[in-house]
């Protein structure tokens, strides 16, 4: 959808599911630890850190000042989030679930910088009687975040 009507962005996907991110344990913290006081990390803590950079790390996506605390390092970019679900929706009683993804990532867009971010939502739950409905206003939704980029 975005590509059609801008061809040169770049659309990235995480997919929490598909099993690729890292694993960081000790090598990984000190990897970090050599990173925050301005080191380089070697040997298995380099490879290990290779690796995550494919994460939320310092100096990629967010400073840390001893003073001032952290900051976002990613400025001038904008994000779309979309969000499904088959039960939970927003306004439905807390015995349906409670909205903890989109508040995880609007909170991590923030702690890194983006502040531009569009929201589409598909949650045709089993109370709603209009899925497809749901469906095609989250369609023209997407399609048209897909147009600011």
């Amino acid at each position: 959808m975005t590509e059609d009507a801008n061809p040169g962005t770049v659309v990235k996907t995480l997919d929490l599911w598909d099993g690729s991110p890292p694993q960081f344990g000790p090598a990984g913290a000190s990897a970090k630890l050599a990173v925050f006081a301005g080191g380089a990390p070697e040997g298995e803590q380099a490879e290990v850190w290779a690796q995550a950079q494919t994460l939320t790390q310092p100096g990629m996506v967010f400073g840390l000042d001893p003073a001032a605390g952290y900051s976002g390092l990613v400025h001038g970019k904008k994000a779309a989030t979309i969000y499904t679900s088959d039960v939970y929706s927003e306004g439905v009683p807390i015995q349906f679930g409670a909205d903890f993804h989109s508040t995880y990532v609007k909170d991590w867009l923030r702690f890194v910088g983006v502040t531009e971010v569009t929201e589409v939502r598909f949650q045709p739950t089993i109370l709603t009687a209009t899925p497809d409905q749901d469906r095609a206003a989250a369609l023209t939704a997407a399609r048209d975040a897909g147009k600011a980029f």
